[in-house]
């Protein structure tokens, strides 16, 4: 029988005693390993771990900004609600005026308002649902083209052909093909950064973000906690999905040669279900696939405890978020779902 959910005023309770003890605001997997308290009873209450540490009175830590920039974003983001689009210098003059904003700032606050567009679309994907279709307003590309946020990671030189897709997943295709690379830059490079291009598009659908770890008192072995997958979950849909971003230039071969694939995803939906997690779909991400790769793969996989699995080329992933942000209106996680239902490969 599962342990009956903790309260609201408990959970802040053990926030706030992980945060004296470790002198800084813990992530999901540290709270869970100090406190036992699950992602999935956080979630019934914060969509997000920041919103729990805001609230307990820790300062955020995937953000990591002072309150004042919190302030600045959302002025800055009702002008830009107000005028339909990000402003120049002179709209954004006018604006402040009539709005009574204090946006001005977004100009000297970190050197540029280039800097300043990466921070500020950074917290628009992350941050408040009302401001989300600011993502898709014209005035993105200022003089010295805005970059995505993620600094570490700087863009390859692509323009994607869809309007609403977010800036920062405009090179996914590019990167998953690990082709058209600077010279100082490696397969490995490309590997990596799709690898978050394709968990950010996932939390741009909406999903959350989460790392699992060992069960409170119990060890897993290695297969989980060295090679663990990216996790979406469908909050309040009950699913989730394990993600498995595969960059490559040459053919997609399905891991089939042995047992530790097998049992990384049995160990994961395993895990899953432990937090309350009732239905897990695979999403296998890359260039492109054969039919024959979705057979072996479905084959190899029977019997370790999926709902579906589902190979998705970089464009029409793509695509989908583009298409999810576009008709924001009407898409759903739940109607998502039957994307991943079954087994199946979505190429276009």
């Amino acid at each position: 029988m599962n342990p009956p959910r903790l309260s609201r005023a408990e959970i802040l309770k053990r926030y706030r005693a992980c945060y004296r003890k470790l002198g800084r605001p813990p992530g999901w997997l540290a709270f869970a390993k100090a406190t036992g308290v699950r992602p999935i009873d956080v979630h019934n209450y914060w969509p997000r771990i920041n919103e729990l540490a805001r609230e307990a009175g820790a300062a955020p830590n995937r953000f990591n900004q002072p309150m004042q920039d919190e302030q600045l974003f959302r002025e800055y983001a009702r002008v830009c609600l107000h005028l339909k689009k990000i402003p120049n210098s002179n709209e954004l003059r006018v604006a402040n005026r009539k709005l009574g904003t204090r946006a001005s700032a977004v100009y000297t606050k970190y050197g540029s308002i280039i800097d300043f567009d990466h921070r500020f679309l950074d917290w628009l994907i992350q941050g408040p649902e009302e401001f989300k279709s600011i993502i898709s307003l014209p005035g993105w590309q200022r003089k010295g083209q805005l970059n995505p946020p993620r600094l570490l990671y700087p863009p390859l030189p692509v323009v994607s052909p869809l309007p609403f897709l977010p800036v920062v997943l405009q090179d996914l295709e590019a990167l998953s093909h690990g082709t058209g690379l600077a010279s100082n830059r490696s397969g490995d490079w490309a590997s990596e950064v799709f690898r978050c291009r394709c968990l950010e598009a996932f939390v741009a659908l909406g999903f959350l973000d989460i790392e699992l770890g060992p069960p409170q008192g119990r060890e897993l072995d290695f297969t989980f906690l060295i090679c663990p997958f990216q996790v979406a979950l469908a909050h309040g849909f009950h699913y989730g999905v394990l993600l498995d971003p595969q960059a490559r230039s040459g053919d997609y071969v399905p891991p089939t040669g042995g047992p530790e694939y097998y049992e990384r995803v049995r160990r994961h939906v395993s895990r899953l279900q432990q937090e309350r997690v009732e239905r897990t779909y695979l999403a296998v991400i890359g260039p492109s696939f054969r039919e024959t790769d979705l057979d072996k793969l479905a084959t190899y996989l029977r019997g370790a405890g999926l709902s579906g699995m589902t190979l998705f080329s970089a464009s029409a992933l793509m695509r989908i978020v583009a298409d999810s942000i576009h008709e924001r209106y009407r898409f759903t996680l739940s109607g998502f779902e039957k994307t991943l239902a079954g087994n199946r490969i979505v190429t276009s």
